[in-house]
């Protein structure tokens, strides 16, 4: 499946605390999108804001020929795209990236961080499909960070709520409602999506409870193709490029004699 250009209409907006949810009719993208990739978005007739924009495919619905973008107001071009109105045209570019390697059978464990919740939406949906026991934990500082808690807890046969400031479930942050779970339960896969520091902080639980996971890295993305190089990492002492070679890693497994 290569990535197209098209002309995606903008159907919908709703105006969460910091964030927007778009829905727009992409028929390419909802066709090939996958669980773990994303969309490069690029607003017509704005010479300004010539560099598009990397988003998470929240969902991709094939009766309606749309995407679902949850989009955090951070700068200039995120704030533009939140406050698009219906009808306008966006630029697409995508699906992009490595996605998410959806289980066969057995039971997921789905941490998410604030928006890092996104991708995780997407996962959960084709994971149920395929008849997967889902828990998610889904975490952020307060609850009205909390964006699309509800479309989570229905796609999950077990949600985990958690805040820092405990407006709202368990007082905590994910990475502590994680190693609570991993500690009580065994799951075939762990996936995880969130800041940088959630993940460096969930990464030694995850080695630790020697399971299976893949997590999705954000990072600051110009191209999408790996040719300027801007979104390189070090993962696991290797240099790679977070567009091409993610944005889902694998978590090497612990050895059984650690």
């Amino acid at each position: 499946m290569n990535p197209e250009t098209e002309r995606a209409q903008l159907v919908a907006s709703c105006q969460l605390t910091d964030c927007a949810l778009l829905t727009l009719r992409a028929p390419y993208a909802a066709r090939n999108a996958q669980p773990g990739q994303f969309l490069m978005l690029r607003i017509p007739n704005r010479p300004d804001l010539t560099t598009p924009r990397p988003i998470s495919v929240a969902d991709a619905d094939l009766t309606s020929n749309t995407v679902s973008l949850l989009i955090q107001r951070k700068g200039c071009g995120t704030t533009v795209l939140c406050s698009l109105r219906q009808a306008t045209e966006v630029l697409l570019w995508g699906p992009l990236g490595r996605p998410f390697s959806l289980l066969e059978r057995g039971r997921a464990l789905l941490v998410g961080g604030g928006v890092g919740v996104a991708p995780l939406l997407f996962l959960a949906k084709r994971l149920t499909e395929c008849g997967i026991a889902v828990t998610a934990v889904y975490g952020a500082k307060t609850k009205t960070q909390l964006h699309l808690k509800a479309r989570l807890e229905s796609l999950s046969d077990n949600l985990v709520v958690c805040t820092e400031d405990g407006t709202e479930g368990v007082c905590g942050s994910a990475v502590s409602a994680m190693r609570q779970q991993l500690a009580q339960n065994r799951f075939d896969r762990v996936y995880l999506c969130g800041p940088p520091s959630m993940v460096r902080h969930a990464l030694p639980l995850i080695t630790k409870a020697k399971a299976t996971a893949q997590v999705l890295l954000e990072g600051r993305m110009l191209c999408g193709l790996g040719v300027c190089a801007c979104c390189t990492i070090k993962w696991q002492g290797r240099l790679l490029r977070l567009c091409t070679d993610g944005p889902v890693l694998d978590v090497p497994a612990a050895a059984e004699d650690d």
